[in-house]
């Protein structure tokens, strides 16, 4: 299939969504997320930097997602924060606290198909996509797994991912 070239003010592609590894992102900096998410239109999964929350006793790792409304003029977009229960050996010596209260599900319906459920998108972050009972709770509630991580050892990284989406069924 031959592309078209984009006219002037045109994208050349869509972005849907935008996932940066954990710890990615400072809070001072999610007004440059929330621009970003409004002028693509994209939903974005990010890790932020170690945050303390009211309620907790130490700081917490987590992501923010970001969901722009699509089809009206509000531009208040939908935020919210993934946490991290299960922490690695490095983020347990630095006394960072685990917290996730829910599991965050999105599901992305079709205007044409209001009646058909929709796609299902959930995320964990990095060592929290290991456990075995979240991935095979997740198995048959969601449709796709964002994995926001910080792993140095890509191939051992690639090759847990492979055996989630076989675990899984999903992407």
């Amino acid at each position: 299939q031959h592309l078209k070239k984009p006219n002037n003010g045109e994208c050349e592609q869509d972005i849907d969504l935008i996932v940066l590894p954990e710890l990615a992102v400072h809070q001072d900096d999610l007004d440059v997320l929330i621009q970003l998410s409004r002028k693509t239109h994209a939903i974005i999964v990010a890790g932020l930097g170690f945050l303390n929350q009211p309620g907790i006793k130490g700081p917490n790792n987590c992501a923010i997602w970001i969901v722009p409304r699509k089809h009206n003029g509000n531009r208040s977009e939908i935020h919210r924060f993934q946490g991290k229960h299960h922490m690695t050996i490095p983020e347990k010596k630095l006394n960072i606290q685990p917290w996730r209260p829910y599991q965050l599900m999105l599901e992305l319906s079709h205007p044409a198909f209001k009646e058909a459920p929709g796609f299902t998108l959930t995320a964990a972050i990095c060592f929290d996509s290991t456990d075995i009972a979240l991935s095979s709770d997740l198995r048959d509630k969601s449709h796709a797994l964002l994995i926001p991580a910080l792993n140095k050892d890509v191939n051992t990284f690639d090759s847990m991912v492979e055996a989630l989406h076989y675990h899984m069924y999903q992407h």
